[in-house]
């Protein structure tokens, strides 16, 4: 669950109110998939109490299949994100002491739900943790088997790990088992053990059989690898009020589009501008363009 302050441009110590909001990066790439009027579930676990039960409520408000998660009672929490609306040193606090989502086992994979979709994401926050990295690996099989086609979303938080090291060999692991890769250049460079550029792991995960990879590259926009070459891809300029919840508008986008069956190029280009609508904008799942907001956007942008 997210908190942002209130009003904007305020600090967290200044702030007279909060807004609250669904948070985390699978419920909003979720929200932005479900936002574009297409089906989609989530697969986690939250705390069975007033904040685990509101963002299951509020998933359901938007359309998510919330089937295949699982309520837990005890120490676990559903995390907390307070975020400052700000566009320029904003400060984002983080609770995620005794992560409920971490508890996600291949238990609560949902086999059915797989086989029934396009498109499997795996996000790399559920790789931190024993008990849902073996979940993560117990879906892309059960994806293989069915022929869904697998993104991971690399999604890397300092907080989560040990050291980048370990995160990097995690990374890797599934990097290998997926059809495709998606993280900025950071993430790209854990994923390479810092060995080489950014732009040289994302194009050798191409060449060994991934159907493409995207380096997002902030302000720069983003540079896709494909087995047929390589995509670069601008961004739209916006009057940003928080720096936060544009790879989740993008990744969510290109999903969205891919599965409409879009060119790929065209699939980035609705991504990149989903990114700058939702920065553009209080809140991050809330902030999710609908299909007609985001032609529109295009449009005048």
């Amino acid at each position: 669950m997210d908190f942002y302050t209130y009003p904007d441009g305020s600090t967290i110590d200044s702030a007279e109110m909060m807004t609250v909001d669904v948070g985390g990066s699978a419920a909003n790439i979720c929200a932005a998939v479900a936002s574009q009027g297409l089906r989609c579930a989530i697969s986690t676990v939250l705390s069975d109490d007033a904040i685990g039960r509101a963002v299951l409520q509020r998933l359901k408000d938007r359309n998510v299949d919330v089937s295949g998660c699982r309520l837990v009672t005890g120490d676990y929490r559903t995390s907390l994100a307070i975020a400052e609306m700000r566009s320029t040193e904003c400060e984002v606090v983080i609770y995620r002491n005794q992560a409920a989502d971490l508890l996600l086992a291949p238990a609560d994979i949902r086999s059915d739900l797989i086989a029934r979709a396009c498109i499997l994401v795996v996000t790399g926050t559920s790789l931190a943790s024993q008990s849902s990295r073996s979940a993560v690996l117990s879906a892309l099989k059960i994806a293989k088997v069915h022929k869904t086609f697998s993104i991971f979303d690399i999604d890397h938080r300092d907080y989560s790990w040990l050291s980048r090291e370990h995160a990097g060999e995690q990374y890797r692991e599934v990097a290998d088992l997926v059809d495709a890769v998606v993280g900025n250049e950071l993430e790209f460079l854990i994923l390479g053990g810092n060995a080489r550029r950014p732009s040289d792991t994302a194009q050798a995960l191409v060449q060994r059989g991934a159907s493409f990879t995207i380096l997002k590259q902030g302000a720069e926009g983003s540079i896709s690898y494909l087995q047929s070459g390589i995509f670069r891809n601008g961004t739209f300029t916006v009057e940003a009020k928080k720096p936060f919840g544009a790879g989740d508008a993008f990744l969510g986008n290109v999903v969205a589009w891919l599965v409409r069956d879009a060119e790929f190029e065209q699939a980035v280009r609705f991504g990149s501008a989903a990114a700058a609508y939702v920065v553009a904008r209080r809140g991050c799942s809330s902030a999710m363009p609908t299909r007609d907001e985001l032609e529109l956007f295009i449009s005048e942008n």
